[in-house]
């Protein structure tokens, strides 16, 4: 059922030009499938996006026990998974991270709420460690720990003759079973050392375990082809990148890095739209990224590169721009939400902001105490002059017999009765001239608080 907004609400964005819609104040579904994954020093949040129809996208809240209060604004599609990287992240702090959908018409969600840090407790290790293997892959499987807080296992795979060791996270839930299939382009002895994570970051003790391959797969030296449709979508303090994977069926992941850092490496299938966001970026700044593909010989593709440069902070600095020339409040509230950051970075802007929405707020309880005056005076006005025309009737009335009176005041000078009817009359013809002076100056006040009226709404 849709709600309506309050009185006050809605006349304040009339009286500012505004084209909101008004009916709803329905908000929509939190996000769902929300977890927090560590990746060595960095935090990788995922969820999914409601299926609202009205959906417009997701705000998080990120506080630490330290005080700090950032908010990062991500626009979507709706029944999409997402992700984003927080880089560096300190895990001997409390991080709380709350989580909101947002809809077309400003509603939040009722918001779900994850913590990380803090927790220095790690889980048990994995168990159940079993390898197998067939004439393409070799396959290692586990069970998972039954810690609550359990939210990953890393696989780290040292291949013979090859230097580099692969690391790779598996998501899994706990006290469940879990497997990664994984190449095997040549014989010797493969060994693999699992880690179990919780969601503050802690690892368990690793269970190393080592495989003989006699028998490797078929020799593969051809690269896959590179990621394709590749994009960039710059915010203030992020840099979403978008592409989608080759469509070789034996690719294996994305490698993808930022300026000259380490690579990451996103799973994906062949053909698959994958987009990833870095953020707690620097604003106004451009950052070069590098993205390959790797197949399951581990052969890469060639590199592709795409720049892109962060979003200057665009904070509203003048009273002009509340005017409905240049946008509506609701555009003036969306850019507020979009740059709470600025508080850290530019606390007299962020404080002239605070100001020019205190005046929105004033000029909405002026507009609404205009307004009551002038019913007021209405109803005042109405009452006055029902009450005149009652006396203008009861005036017309004594006129009728004025004249008998007159005539007989002539005869009868004396008389103390005629006396007091004569001085009945005067009171009477005073009590007419008070009420017509007060009719006049109500009119006067309706005047001057219809032109106050509309000096507010201009």
């Amino acid at each position: 059922m849709k709600k309506a907004l309050p009185v006050f609400v809605v006349l304040a964005l009339l009286a500012s030009g505004c084209k909101v819609d008004v009916s709803d104040t329905t908000p929509p579904a939190n996000p769902s499938e929300v977890s927090l994954v560590p990746i060595a020093n960095d935090l990788k949040i995922s969820w999914k996006t409601p299926g609202d129809s009205d959906f417009d996208g997701v705000e998080i809240l990120h506080e630490t026990s330290n005080s700090k209060l950032s908010k990062i604004k991500l626009s979507s599609e709706r029944n999409t998974n997402q992700s984003i990287l927080i880089e560096n992240i300190d895990k001997e702090i409390l991080n709380k991270f709350t989580f909101f959908s947002v809809d077309t018409s400003g509603n939040r969600s009722s918001g779900i709420t994850k913590t990380y840090g803090m927790d220095t407790t790690p889980p048990a290790p994995v168990s159940d460690v079993t390898i197998s293997e067939d004439d393409s892959k070799i396959t290692v499987s586990w069970k998972n720990p039954t810690d609550e807080d359990f939210v990953q296992t890393v696989v780290s795979v040292k291949y013979p003759e090859i230097a580099e060791e692969l690391k790779i996270p598996v998501q899994g839930k706990s006290g469940s079973d879990s497997s990664l299939p994984l190449p095997k382009p040549r014989t010797g002895e493969y060994t693999f050392t699992l880690t179990a994570q919780d969601s503050s970051g802690n690892s368990s003790n690793p269970t190393v375990e080592k495989y003989t391959v006699k028998t490797p797969s078929e020799s593969d030296t051809t690269p896959p082809a590179k990621p394709q449709e590749i994009t960039a979508e710059p915010e203030a303090s992020s840099i979403t990148i978008s592409w989608k994977n080759p469509s070789d069926q034996d690719f294996f992941n994305t490698e993808i890095k930022i300026n000259d850092k380490e690579p990451i490496t996103i799973q994906g299938s062949p053909s698959q739209n994958v987009s990833y966001t870095f953020t707690d970026l620097k604003e106004n700044t451009e950052y070069k990224f590098t993205l390959c593909s790797v197949d399951n010989s581990f052969n890469k593709s060639e590199s592709e590169e795409i720049s892109a440069t962060t979003k200057l902070n665009q904070i509203i600095k003048t009273e002009k721009n509340i005017s409905a020339k240049e946008g509506t409040i609701a555009d003036f509230q969306k850019i507020l939400s979009q740059n709470e950051e600025i508080q850290k970075k530019n606390t007299p802007l962020w404080d002239k902001v605070l100001v020019l929405d205190g005046k929105i707020a004033n000029l909405s309880k002026n507009l609404l105490d205009a307004k009551e005056r002038k019913e007021n005076s209405l109803e005042k006005l109405d009452s006055q002059k029902s009450e005149y025309e009652k006396l203008v009737l009861k005036l017309n009335a004594e006129q009728k017999i004025s004249g008998e009176l007159k005539a007989f005041f002539e005869k009868n000078q004396n008389d103390e009765k005629i006396q007091e009817k004569l001085s009945e009359l005067k009171s009477f013809k005073t009590q007419i001239e008070t009420c017509s002076e007060k009719i006049l100056l109500n009119e006067k006040e309706i005047n001057s608080v219809n032109q106050k009226i509309l000096l507010l709404a201009s």
